[in-house]
């Protein structure tokens, strides 16, 4: 089941959330992808579930990921367990990450 938050307007100058087009979904121009690199639109907290991801790894030979994003506990914590589960090895790179509670982020990483 998706998250009844995702599409809804939580923040006008944002838009809708994790909605592609959107605003708050745009890619901070220093971090855009350069040509040939992957870009995967996630449509909810991890980045496998119905994205592509998985097939587009496994074609380049990818067998260990670092995971960075936000938010730790959230989006991170899911895309690892997406990937481990899939039979990748993840190391969550701390420093990139970030969470809206420190707390949160701390015990995610623990």
């Amino acid at each position: 089941a998706r998250c009844d938050k995702i599409g809804s307007v939580m923040d006008p100058e944002r838009g809708r959330v994790l909605v592609k087009g959107e605003p708050g979904n745009a890619i901070v121009p220093a971090l855009a992808p350069r040509p040939g690199e992957l870009l995967v639109r996630k449509p909810g907290k991890g980045a496998f579930w119905n994205t592509g991801l998985e097939a587009a790894l496994r074609a380049r030979g990818v067998t260990h990921l670092l995971v960075t994003g936000v938010t730790t506990e959230v989006c991170v914590q899911s895309i690892v367990r997406e990937a481990n589960d899939r039979g990748f090895d993840c190391l969550v790179v701390a420093d990139a990450t970030e969470s809206y509670f420190p707390a949160f982020k701390q015990a995610t990483l623990e």
